[in-house]
C-alpha cells in the first residue's frame, strides 16, 4: 500500500528531487506526537 496519505503521494512525473522534496515537506508538517505514532504503526512488531 501507499505510506504517504493520498493528498502527499508524490507525482510519479515529477523529477526524483521533486518527488523527495514532497516526502520531505510531508515528514516536516507532522507532529512529534504524529511521527511518533506513524513510526510505532509502520515498525512496531506484532506480538503473537
Amino acid at each position: 500500500g501507499r505510506l504517504l496519505p493520498t493528498p502527499f503521494q508524490p507525482d510519479v512525473s515529477q523529477s526524483e528531487a521533486g518527488r523527495a522534496r514532497g516526502v520531505a515537506d510531508y515528514i516536516a508538517g507532522m507532529t512529534d506526537r504524529y511521527a511518533i505514532r506513524e513510526h510505532q504503526r509502520l515498525f512496531a512488531v506484532e506480538e503473537g
